[in-house]
């Protein structure tokens, strides 16, 4: 984490320290210099924050979280960005993955089969694919079959 300079005003909102009316605490703190400490455990030096306490307020968490009325509902996603096309490929499409050794076209396939059947299992589509990996080339390569 970087350093915040001196002079630097930030806040912090314990919600943790919430009461059973909803109220928690919010605290506002000043940067007042920074000390060279020593790790315990590994000896090695860090900055650490010196800070001063400005100003202590009791908040509702009502306030803090905002409600908001009629917002759509994303489509649903599985994980992260789709980093293959394997969606939007028609049948007798093919795609080919460069690879910088043998081990990451080992990889890559592995993925690649582990992705499909995924997805073959939880949106229950019947799509086939089929993988060949090019040693020489480097390259892994990727038909849709069905």
């Amino acid at each position: 984490m970087a350093l915040r300079k001196i002079g630097e005003i930030f806040t912090i909102l314990h919600k943790s320290e919430a009461n059973s009316d909803g109220e928690c605490y919010k605290y506002t703190y000043e940067i007042i210099g920074h000390t060279l400490c020593s790790d315990y455990l590994f000896q090695e030096p860090f900055l650490h924050e010196e800070v001063k306490l400005i100003k202590r307020e009791i908040v509702l968490l009502s306030e803090v979280i905002k409600i908001e009325k009629n917002i759509p509902i994303p489509p649903f996603m599985l994980g992260r960005k789709k980093k293959y096309p394997l969606d939007t490929m028609e049948v007798n499409d093919s795609f080919e993955i460069k690879c910088k050794n043998k081990k990451e076209v080992r990889n890559k396939q592995s993925s690649i089969i582990s992705i499909t059947s995924r997805n073959k299992r939880l949106l229950k589509n019947d799509k086939k694919f089929k993988t060949r990996s090019d040693y020489t080339n480097k390259k892994l390569i990727i038909w849709r079959i069905k």
